[in-house]
Parts: structure tokens; sequence; C-alpha cells
């Protein structure tokens, strides 16, 4: 009798060490992304050297220029682009300093970019290209931040704006850049 008791312990512990595994896998599939390099094709065209000037706002809400390089790199066969921006003061200090990732999440239907300033901020946002501009939003305390980066030919132009209410908004950078 203890050994059949014994078994059906076993089998037991086997059936719920089974059912919770799959529960987890479910969890971890559910949490995954699939990217695609087809939607990321209109991208290709930022691959590259590109240098200029920019402005931002500080925390004084004084206007500080810089000049500004950004390298922006194809990543995973093309999967994802990785961009490099820093820009240098007139006093030669590192006054911006960015690098941000883009992929295009094909379950999501949108594109997925993300992002580390000098200053430790980390973003991760949902974007959309329409008429050749990558635009994304994200939520802040006290309001929105709206980007844009528009590339044609030559020439890239990088926007930042700050809203508080969603209709009203205030540009606090800009970025010039031609490739080089």
């Amino acid at each position: 009798m203890e050994k059949t008791t014994n078994r059906t312990r076993d089998v037991l512990l086997v059936w719920l060490f089974l059912f919770f595994g799959l529960l987890i896998s479910k969890n971890a599939l559910s949490q995954s992304q699939r990217v695609t390099k087809t939607e990321m094709n209109p991208l290709s065209t930022w691959v590259g050297t590109w240098e200029g000037e920019g402005w931002s706002m500080d925390e004084q809400m004084q206007k500080q220029t810089f000049q500004l390089v950004e390298e922006v790199e194809s990543k995973i066969d093309g999967l994802a682009i990785a961009m490099d921006a820093k820009g240098v003061n007139a006093q030669g200090a590192i006054s911006h300093h960015a690098y941000g990732l883009v992929m295009y999440d094909i379950d999501r239907m949108a594109f997925i970019i993300q992002s580390l300033t000098k200053d430790g901020y980390v973003m991760r946002s949902e974007g959309k290209l329409d008429a050749g501009i990558l635009s994304w939003q994200v939520d802040v305390p006290h309001g929105q931040l709206r980007y844009s980066i528009q590339v044609k030919g030559n020439e890239w132009i990088e926007k930042g704006a700050y809203s508080e209410d969603g209709s009203t908004w205030w540009p606090f950078m800009e970025f010039k850049m031609t490739k080089k």
C-alpha cells in the first residue's frame, strides 16, 4: 500500500511540475517579440556618419548649443538600427550623449524605439513611420515628450517637444546634420 501511495504522489508531483512549467513557458513566450527587417528597409539610408549642430534646453530652461556627430549602424543583418549621438559644446565638454536602438515589432505592427542618455534616462516607446518621418511619444511626469526624425537625402532633422496637455507643444531640442 505504501508503494502505491508513493507512486501516486510521484505521478502527482510530475503532473504539477509539468503544469507549472507550461504556465511559465507560456508567460515567457507572451513576453517575447518578433522583429523584421522588411519594415526596417526605409531606414537603411540612415546608416553612416552624420555631422552638424544641435541645441537642447538645460534644467534652467537655457538653450545649450553644440556640434553633433551621430554614428548610425545597421545591426544583426538589418533587424535593428543603432544610433550613437554625441554633442560637444563650445568649451569642449560633452553636453549631449544618447544611444538609441530602433527595430520593427511584427506583432505590434510598430517601431520600437529604445534610448539611453548620458544623464541616465531610459526610454522605450512605440513609433510609426509616416511620409518618411519616424515619430514617437512617451509619457513623463506632468506631460508628454514627442520626438521625430526626418531624413531627406543627406539631411537629418531631429526634433523633440514637451506638452503638459497633449495639445500645446514646446520645443526642447533640435538637431540638423548632413551625411558624411
